[in-house]
Parts: structure tokens; sequence; C-alpha cells
């Protein structure tokens, strides 16, 4: 079965070394280390009509820098009780500062109303693949536990929701 050998190769490039990035993390995130979530946030905070496709993709549990996942948690909580947010309020509230920095780059960007929906998708875009391969990390990991356990029931559901990720992913 082809999943099962990519299974057993990821396995085997993964031993001893591999991240668990999508565990959150306290520790101070850089923004160049995800720049697609603090472009994402910035286009938001000026674009309230790319909301809609924001909040129906991600949650704020996708962000993995603390003020960029602030940031999207504000924009959602204005939005639930109708109060927009504007981007002054939003730097105002942020606390840290190479977050605030890098949004106001973003933001002072003069990009056509065409160059910010064709960010926005492309951030959009990165941040759904970058979940995807969390979650077949997490699934692979789960699916050699399960067949540790010799629990094949448990180990055909995993493996169809690997094959479902897998196919969003291609």
């Amino acid at each position: 079965d082809a999943l099962r050998k990519e299974l057993a190769s990821r396995r085997k490039g993964s031993r001893g070394g591999e991240s668990r990035s999508s565990v959150q993390s306290t520790q101070h995130v850089p923004p160049a280390k995800y720049p697609e979530e603090g472009t994402l946030v910035a286009l938001l905070l000026e674009e309230p009509s790319f909301w809609e496709a924001a909040e129906s993709t991600l949650s704020a549990e996708d962000f993995k820098q603390g003020g960029a996942r602030e940031i999207f948690q504000m924009l959602a909580e204005g939005r639930r009780v109708g109060t927009p947010i504007s981007l002054s309020q939003a730097l105002n509230r942020l606390q840290d500062e190479s977050v605030k920095n890098f949004i106001v780059a973003q933001s002072l960007s003069e990009l056509t109303p065409e160059a910010r929906a064709k960010a926005f998708s492309d951030c959009l875009k990165k941040m759904c693949q970058r979940k995807i391969e969390e979650r077949l990390a997490k699934l692979r990991r789960a699916i050699t536990d399960a067949e540790g356990a010799g629990s094949r029931e448990r180990v055909a559901g995993l493996l169809e929701e690997y094959r479902t990720l897998l196919t969003k992913k291609g």
C-alpha cells in the first residue's frame, strides 16, 4: 500500500529530530519566522472584506506568532460584538513591539486591490497548508501508536483521515 510506504519513509526520516511545531509555545516567536501571519492580519485590518474567508478557514490556534494570534482574536471578538477593530486600536492593544513594527511595515506598502487580494490568498493558502502538514504529522504519530497497540479499527479510521488530508494537500 503506497500510503503505508509513505508513512514508513516519513517515520524513518523524522526519527529523533521531528519538531513538534504544532504545539503552541509560550516562547516569543519573531514575526519573521511566519511572515504570512503578520501580512494576513495586516490585510484583515485594512480590508475587512477578507474576514469571511479567513474566519471560515482559520482559527486563532492556527497562528504560531502570539501577536498575530492576538490581533486575529481581537478582530474576531470585534466582529462578534459588532465593533470593528481599526489598525490603530489593534496596535495600541498589542504588547509585542516586533509584531507592531512588522504590521506597520506591511500596512505602509501601497498595494493595488488586486495585489492585496493575491497577497491575502497566498497567505491564507500557506497557513492552510501548514495546518494540514501539522495534522498529517499528528496522524502519523497516532497511526504508529495505534499500530503498536494493535488497534486495527483505530488505524483504519486514522488512515482514512490521513488519505482525506492528503487529497486536500495535493
